[in-house]
């Protein structure tokens, strides 16, 4: 009796599968990051970013609410030893029929207190880079 399944066909029919798998993987991936905008925060003139809690949100766009702001929708802890740092957020969904967004990033202290602010305008999937200014009150 003659096998309908070879060892060989095994093998290539695995590698398929894989190279399948592997492509529907990278596709997710390149959708999950057009979802997300990346980008750096640095502290007016090279200083070294003071310790406390950065906060991003998105002015411009109409929340659920109907609300001009949408919430934090994400913080950054800062150390204070270091002049910039890296971000990933999220997109909103409001974010699909506005061509350029205004992200709004505010350093506060843990007591609340504000330290700096700065905004940038920003494209989805391209990169912003934010330059924090001190609060003076």
């Amino acid at each position: 009796m003659k096998h309908l399944t070879s060892r060989r066909n095994l093998l290539i029919a695995g590698l398929v599968a894989a190279g399948a798998a592997s492509g529907i993987a990278t596709t997710g991936k390149a959708m999950a990051d057009d979802q997300q905008l990346r980008g750096t925060v640095r502290f007016a003139e090279g200083a070294v970013l003071p310790k406390g809690n950065l906060r991003f949100h998105f002015e411009g766009l109409s929340g659920s609410e109907g609300a001009q702001q949408v919430p934090a929708v994400a913080i950054v802890e800062s150390d204070g030893k270091t002049d910039r740092l890296s971000f990933a957020l999220p997109l909103p969904e409001a974010a699909e029929t506005v061509p350029v967004l205004l992200l709004v990033a505010s350093l506060e202290r843990s007591d609340g207190w504000l330290l700096a602010r700065g905004t940038a305008k920003v494209r989805p999937g391209d990169p912003a880079d934010i330059t924090l200014y001190p609060v003076v009150y």
